[in-house]
């Protein structure tokens, strides 16, 4: 977890000192190949320092350390503008600050929500105020939400009208074979026929669905069914945070872009698998 988190700092120095942070363009593109990959890793490096700097470093300096990495890594996903990744750090976040006890062990549920709503609505005003973060997430996070308050309609040839598309496609052709699906890896190739794109269905569900059918959908997702019950019955507050908040926010990324066959999925699923072990051990000390 450490090693992610000073890997993910590494990165991040790299950007800024090779002039490639901040761009006339979403980053991460020139050296991942998509931004919402980019993304990805950053969310994940996320979720690990928050937790480091909320939960488990006790020692000042090594928390503070832990507080700056994080604010590279929220700092690089606004960047990325990955409007999923940028709404899973904030529900993984919320979660964190809401599950969060003192030394006395009580919540104090009130203080977190306003402190929490100091900082969305912080963080809103910065996307909308100013101009290069506009450019970059502010505006795409404001048709976000018009298209999900049924403010404005999808343009026909957007972004998020193929994606709708290209949904929908996956799931008719999911019907033809809702057992064992078509193959693995096999959407791309059925979306080029169909809509003459030959790309992804970016959504880890409906692309799973058409590619391995409801048994592989089962058996893949098991895993995290699995997890999120070992967290749910952990003994430990901040392993049970992390992994709901961690689940929940892989999940919600998951609407967005195919991730099921990306490493970085599989290392953070282990880790929160492991924890719970270590927990159980006792020999969470080092993590």
């Amino acid at each position: 977890m450490k090693s992610y988190a000073w890997g993910s700092a590494l990165l991040f120095i790299i950007l800024y000192y090779t002039n490639n942070l901040f761009t006339d363009e979403r980053i991460g593109s020139d050296f991942t190949g998509n931004s919402n990959t980019f993304a990805l890793f950053m969310m994940v490096s996320f979720f690990f320092t928050s937790w480091l700097f909320l939960y488990y470093e006790k020692n000042k300096y090594k928390k503070i350390i832990a507080g700056l990495i994080t604010l590279m890594d929220i700092t690089a996903v606004l960047l990325s503008g990955a409007r999923k990744s940028v709404i899973a750090c904030i529900i993984y976040i919320i979660i964190l600050f809401l599950c969060k006890k003192d030394k006395q062990g009580r919540k104090h549920l009130i203080r977190n929500i306003i402190l929490i709503g100091i900082v969305l609505s912080y963080l809103w005003k910065l996307m909308m105020n100013n101009p290069y973060l506009y450019e970059i997430v502010g505006n795409r996070m404001k048709t976000l939400v018009n298209q999900s308050l049924g403010y404005e309609v999808m343009a026909r040839g957007s972004s998020s009208y193929l994606r709708e598309k290209y949904r929908n496609t996956a799931i008719f052709g999911w019907l033809k074979s809702p057992i064992w699906g078509h193959g693995y890896d096999s959407f791309h190739f059925y979306n080029a026929v169909v809509n003459g794109h030959n790309v992804y269905s970016h959504n880890n569900f409906t692309e799973l669905l058409y590619n391995l059918g409801i048994v592989g959908f089962i058996f893949y997702y098991f895993e995290y069914f699995k997890i999120t019950i070992l967290g749910l019955g952990s003994q430990s507050s901040s392993v049970k945070a992390i992994t709901i908040a961690g689940v929940m926010g892989i999940l919600l990324t998951e609407y967005g872009q195919v991730d099921y066959n990306l490493s970085v999925i599989v290392i953070f699923l282990f880790v929160l698998y492991k924890l719970n072990f270590l927990v159980r051990e006792d020999k969470i000390n080092g993590v």
